[in-house]
């Protein structure tokens, strides 16, 4: 059973990729010579019975407990695990292309909220301690490259499932290795494997599929942590959420390991276990970018801005630079701080004077760069330098991820277009091997010489040319005058 939100739509689904994963193989074994039209026939009426059947075991593993001669050959040829694992490339191609797609998505989705989000401000906490202040763009822009650095990674393993297993014989030469790329070229892959030990590409491919999707949880999560200390929790209980179901997702696939055995059955199982893990990774990576960007947008103004650690820390050091000893500078920081707090009185509201009433240590300087921190706490004027990184980031991710969906895009045709020129045939009416006996009657398309009621003369003329039959004579009388 394949397990996801739709079992029955997942079945169908799969049973349409083994079909066509056996037919295009069929039809470029037919065009080499291998095998006959009558053996394409055997096996379209063969699928064609267990698709009238429905059952939830594999196509695969119903021809072999019917005993079917292709499957035998395929077997023959490539052995019961390069059989499984070409079958796993070719059914794992399409539900990780959506991961593609839903990754880059959301990546072009975040380049627009960082650029609509420019100017605003964004507190990074460490606990309940506010650390220091960004641009909001930054941190979108942050995990958009999160995102760009997941794609890449899955883009990688996806390369290497574009390549097919090759035959298993011994001694093989070239014309076994033409009609691979034949087989490989029927079923759109891009080339044949050239790993010597089984089991070995598909198992790093798999890790870095597991791997790409967990940077993203992480990512989202620690984002929504933010979120939260920000905005509040009510949009960031949502992210967390579904980070938490992607994670779950990403550790099955990390547990789902290949089978040791030689067993059909054993591998389709595990098989369509791995599809379902890839289809509900999807769901949950869906979910992570819907309340990703549900969350990200809200205003972030509080009624109070907390001073950033790093501000209280740059007040610190400035003293220090002016001969004040390290302990000391950072007393009088947090008794310039506490004295605001206590009597709740802004800083552009203190005068110089009162400085020294507050601490000793206290310069001119010291108020006017904590005015100026203040200030700038919501129009971020003084970000000039990270405005400028940021906006050349997003520039540069913006360009990648439209790269990256074209290129998905072009793959996708060229895949397309393989498939319909590398047609197997085996979808025409089936042909016997019996002789007909009966002659072939040509088809005409004519117009009709005579109207459907127009058979009197026929019966006038019979009875002239046949005897024993008379034409009935004509009555006059009955009929219609002009």
């Amino acid at each position: 059973m394949l397990y996801g939100a739709d079992n029955a739509a997942n079945q169908r689904l799969d049973h349409a990729a083994v079909v066509d994963f056996l037919t295009s193989t069929a039809g470029a074994l037919c065009d080499h010579g291998v095998i006959s039209s009558k053996d394409t026939d055997n096996l379209r009426l063969a699928l064609s019975g267990i698709a009238s059947s429905p059952s939830e075991r594999s196509l695969l593993v119903e021809l072999g407990m019917q005993n079917a001669d292709f499957l035998a050959l395929l077997t023959l040829r490539f052995g019961t695990v390069g059989v499984c694992l070409n079958l796993l490339r070719h059914t794992l191609r399409p539900p990780l292309e959506e991961t593609t797609r839903i990754l880059l998505n959301l990546g072009q989705s975040l380049i627009k909220k960082a650029e609509l989000l420019f100017n605003r401000p964004f507190r990074v906490y460490r606990g309940a301690q506010c650390q220091r202040q960004i641009l909001y763009s930054t941190v979108i822009t942050d995990f958009a490259e999160t995102l760009e650095r997941a794609s890449a990674l899955l883009e990688a393993a996806l390369q290497d499932l574009a390549r097919m297993n090759p035959n298993d014989l011994a001694g093989a030469n070239d014309a076994d290795f033409a009609l691979d790329e034949a087989i490989a070229q029927a079923l759109g892959f891009r080339g044949l494997l050239r790993f010597t030990l089984p089991v070995q590409n598909e198992t790093d491919a798999k890790q870095m599929i597991a791997q790409s999707l967990e940077m993203v949880a992480q990512a989202a999560s620690q984002l929504s942590e933010q979120l939260a200390a920000n905005t509040g929790e009510e949009l960031a209980h949502d992210v967390l959420a579904a980070c938490e179901g992607l994670m779950a997702e990403c550790q099955r696939l990390n547990l789902l390991e290949f089978p040791r055995s030689d067993s059909l059955l054993v591998w389709e199982v595990r098989r369509r276990h791995l599809i379902g893990c890839i289809s509900s990774l999807n769901l949950a990576l869906t979910e992570v970018s819907r309340t990703s960007l549900t969350a990200i947008g809200p205003d972030l103004a509080q009624a109070v801005q907390p001073l950033p650690d790093s501000a209280r820390r740059r007040l610190a050091y400035d003293l220090i630079t002016t001969g004040v000893a390290p302990a000391k500078a950072a007393e009088a920081i947090q008794d310039l701080l506490a004295y605001l707090s206590v009597n709740k009185v802004a800083a552009h509201t203190l005068l110089p004077a009162e400085l020294q009433r507050i601490n000793a240590h206290l310069l001119p300087q010291t108020l006017e760069s904590l005015k100026a921190f203040s200030a700038d706490s919501a129009l971020m004027t003084a970000a000039s330098r990270e405005k400028k990184q940021t906006m050349d980031r997003v520039v540069r991710l913006s360009k990648n991820f439209q790269d990256s969906a074209k290129r998905m895009a072009v793959s996708a045709s060229l895949l397309m277009a393989i498939l319909v020129l590398s047609g197997c045939g085996l979808k025409t009416r089936v042909s016997s091997d019996v002789p007909e006996m009966r002659p072939d009657v040509p088809f005409r398309i004519a117009a009709p010489s005579k109207s459907v009621d127009a058979g009197m003369p026929d019966r006038e003329a019979l009875g002239a040319t046949q005897p024993g039959l008379e034409a009935p004579p004509h009555d006059r009388s009955t009929q219609i005058q002009p």
